[in-house]
């Protein structure tokens, strides 16, 4: 069966400007309605290009081009079980990296600022991340895995769920230190989770004083429609102040049309126009 697109264009503007609108992303899609091609914008600017590979309908590898970044790739390998879960995950990295030996950098004492001829002249080839994916018996994901290499200092990530099947908690580590958790509940028309981030100590880093690691904590609400879409989000802090929120409309299809963000008075920021082809 021929999916009903092959393509998608977002375009976007702010508050209410609807005459100048600028290209914000481009996708392409298979005859499966699966993702091949994605690329992102930052005002006119080309920012990033991803491509992705399947094999009998499953990914396989993920190729990313960050052109602002002389071009850097970043290469994702994804491998599964025989139950077709994913498994493992590899990342990789060509780019130019620093001369080794160089005292340069963010709190370097030869200076922060980096320059063309503090790098190598060809890109090499680097193993970013090995990542692994655990599930429970209901094939259910609980666990993210990376305790030896990984591009991020969040290297672990661990999901519970109640008795329905649904996430309960979904948090994050560096090693063993807890970074943030978010605890979900739900209702009859959508439903909402509180993200708390911990500070090093372990305590709630919303109860922690302005110069001393304060973070906000909030919580995001999503109301969903009859046929199960988003058509609301709306985020708030631990005071319960209103922050920022989102409305969504879709044509008849049930393809996404608009979505629109408005700031904590209700005012649009930015809106975001879907075509497809």
């Amino acid at each position: 069966m021929q999916y009903p697109f092959t393509r998608c264009q977002v375009f976007q503007f702010t508050g209410t400007d609807s005459l100048h609108q600028t290209l914000a992303l481009q996708q392409q899609f298979n005859r499966n309605g699966q993702l091949v091609s994605e690329t992102t914008y930052w005002g006119s600017t080309r920012w990033a290009s991803e491509r992705s590979y399947y094999k009998a309908a499953v990914l396989t590898k993920q190729i990313m081009w960050l052109p602002q970044l002389d071009n850097e790739k970043l290469k994702t390998t994804f491998a599964y079980n025989t139950q077709g879960q994913l498994m493992r995950e590899v990342r990789f990295s060509y780019e130019k990296r620093r001369k080794k030996g160089l005292n340069k950098g963010h709190g370097s004492t030869g200076g922060d600022v980096l320059v063309k001829r503090d790098f190598q002249r060809r890109r090499t080839k680097e193993k970013t991340s090995e990542i692994s994916y655990s599930y429970n018996d209901c094939g259910q994901l609980v666990l993210y895995d990376a305790p030896q290499r990984h591009y991020s200092t969040q290297n672990r990530y661990t999901w519970t769920y109640d008795s329905l099947g649904r996430v309960d908690r979904y948090t994050s580590f560096d090693q063993q230190q807890l970074i943030w958790g978010e605890h979900y509940h739900y209702f009859t028309d959508g439903y909402q989770y509180t993200q708390t981030w911990f500070a090093y100590d372990g305590l709630p880093a919303h109860l922690k004083p302005e110069q001393k690691g304060y973070q906000p904590q909030y919580t995001f609400t999503t109301y969903l429609d009859k046929q199960k879409r988003v058509v609301k989000a709306v985020t708030t802090n631990e005071k319960a102040e209103l922050v920022s929120s989102q409305v969504k409309t879709y044509y008849l299809d049930g393809k996404l049309k608009k979505a629109v963000t408005l700031n904590k008075q209700g005012q649009p920021e930015t809106t975001l126009l879907y075509y497809y082809y």
